[in-house]
């Protein structure tokens, strides 16, 4: 039998289960201090969590330690959620915190043992590690003062909400070929880095003072290093009507042979920008608009 490469087993222990349906191996390893699985662990990233870097604890301290990613939805946090996550910190990460690129917040030296309680303080004050991690939908990106900021050019605070929800434990996208990242803003400074994104919404004001949003597709900065591609403008009123297109489309071609060639920008330097629009027209009521 040929060996399994990194891909292929990705995509077997995917297919195997769900990372949805690793929660109650957590809380059984947890509560009855059983090992974790080997192959469960690549699904604990559906919850936020990665084996943390062992270079971080003392060379004797054989422990299994994770980083535990909690998204922060819009990039927005009350002090209530600051209260809790600080007492997290401090109880079960060793004083921890880090802000990530993607309106996140981590936390490291957490226990499978911790994990429940960990949880269930996070739920009571509306906060969420699913889907922090793992192939699927990340948090989805915007400018953090929206609402706020009295030059911006569209509040997209509701945008951002509707789309969030979408794709909260969306189990139409529990196994996409790779992370794929979303970011919606109105920003008038592009705060949100549009260029970057796998799939990206950039409010802009016409002539006539009509708002729409630019899609831009396939941008990033690891192995699929690209500035997106524009492909067309579209209304409010449509941007998750695309966000769902573009989602199913990735998740039913995107390259899964390999891992470091399956981000959504592979996909579209495979086929060309020109069959990737086709594509997508095929999935829309609409189209998009032209114009630069």
């Amino acid at each position: 039998m040929a060996k399994e490469n990194a891909a292929a087993k990705i995509e077997r222990i995917k297919e195997e289960k769900s990372g949805l349906d690793v929660l109650k191996d957590i809380y059984r390893c947890s509560i009855y201090n059983e090992p974790v699985d080997p192959e469960d662990i690549a699904r604990y990233k559906w919850y936020g969590l990665y084996t943390q870097n062992r270079n971080l604890q003392d060379e004797d301290d054989e422990t299994l330690y994770f980083m535990m990613r909690i998204k922060l939805f819009q990039g927005e946090i009350n002090i209530e959620k600051m209260k809790m996550l600080a007492s997290i910190s401090k109880e079960f990460a060793r004083d921890t915190a880090h802000f990530t690129t993607r309106q996140s917040i981590q936390l490291h030296f957490i226990r499978v043992h911790d994990l429940p309680e960990i949880f269930y303080r996070l739920s009571s004050v509306g906060l969420t590690s699913v889907f922090a991690a793992g192939d699927v939908p990340r948090n989805i990106v915007t400018c953090p003062v929206a609402g706020v900021d009295k030059n911006e050019i569209y509040d997209v605070r509701e945008l951002v909400v509707s789309a969030n929800k979408y794709f909260d434990g969306n189990r139409d996208f529990e196994n996409l070929p790779r992370k794929y990242k979303v970011g919606i803003s109105g920003c008038s400074k592009h705060c949100m880095g549009h260029e970057i994104q796998d799939l990206s919404f950039s409010a802009l004001l016409t002539e006539d003072k009509k708002v729409l949003f630019e899609v831009n597709v396939g941008g990033g900065l690891a192995s699929n290093k690209a500035f997106a591609t524009p492909i067309g403008f579209i209304e409010e009123s449509q941007v998750l009507d695309v966000i769902a297109a573009v989602s199913f489309l990735y998740r039913d071609h995107g390259l899964r042979e390999n891992r470091r060639k399956a981000r959504l920008g592979h996909l579209i330097a495979k086929w060309g920008i020109e069959k990737f629009q086709e594509e997508l027209d095929k999935n829309l009521d609409f189209s998009l608009q032209e114009g630069r």
